[in-house]
């Protein structure tokens, strides 16, 4: 019984410290492990389409998806000069559970639409 717990008390700490902002570029190819990373790519001038997906949690992390969508944007587009456009926020669950720990990764996708500045 005390192993049970043990495994189920580890399980919980390394979700809670892998539930953040995933540094993986999806453009790269091979998959995150953990469900995380971004892409960015560029539609047109100024026009980049990008998705940024949290590591896996116990719960939805949107700000932590809006923030890592934040911080490409503004590399795309050289700063925060840009505005969002069919912008889409979800969550979904990336593998099967055990017990109670859920594998949830949350996504923010969209366009970021570079305003000149002049």
């Amino acid at each position: 019984m005390k192993s049970k717990f043990v495994f189920t008390f580890l399980l919980g700490a390394t979700q809670v410290l892998l539930g953040c902002a995933s540094t993986h570029n999806m453009k790269d190819g091979a998959d995150n492990f953990w469900g995380g990373g971004y892409l960015v790519e560029e539609d047109a001038p100024g026009v980049f389409r990008i998705t940024a997906k949290t590591n896996v949690a116990q719960w939805s992390s949107y700000s932590t998806a809006r923030r890592m969508w934040k911080k490409h944007a503004r590399d795309a587009c050289g700063g925060d000069a840009y505005v969002e456009k069919n912008i889409r926020e979800y969550d979904y669950e990336a593998m099967p559970g055990y017990y109670w720990a859920r594998y949830i990764v949350t996504v923010k996708e969209g366009l970021a639409v570079c305003q000149k500045v002049e």
